[in-house]
Formats: structure tokens, sequence, C-alpha cells
């Protein structure tokens, strides 16, 4: 259970719904968008699980910098 909150803490959810809103957009100006659902599901999946790893990099690269400048944020779980 702790591991789903982190994930979705890590998400950051408005970014990531961003993210996938041009996926679809991408998907559906070069094809239609009911062809392949269970791909473009599987494409949505992979792209938040890779926002998610590539915000758990950042964090770890930016811990001394958000420690100062986000101090006790709930943006920032891994400092």
């Amino acid at each position: 259970m702790k591991t789903l909150i982190l994930f979705w803490r890590l998400l950051r959810y408005r970014v990531a719904l961003m993210l996938i809103l041009f996926l679809l957009i991408g998907v559906s100006i070069h094809e239609s968008l009911s062809k392949h659902p269970v791909a473009i599901i599987l494409a949505c999946i992979s792209l938040a699980f890779s926002y998610v790893s590539a915000t758990s990099v950042n964090d770890i690269a930016d811990a001394k910098i958000d420690a100062i400048n986000h101090p006790k944020s709930i943006g920032r779980p891994l400092i």
C-alpha cells in the first residue's frame, strides 16, 4: 500500500494527465483511437511509469536543493 501511495505522489497527476492527453491527441491525429485500444492503454500506463521514474531520479538528484527550496513540501516525498 505504501508503494501505491508513493507512486501516486511521484506521479504528479496533473502533469501526467497532460502528457497522456498529448499522447491521445497524437494517436488520434495519425489513426483512430478505437483501432488499437489495448495498445493505447498500455502506452498510457507505460508513459505514467516512465514519468514516475523520471520524477524519482529528479527528486533524488535535487534532494539538497529541494531541502532548501521546498522544506516540508508534500510534493517532494523523497526528501
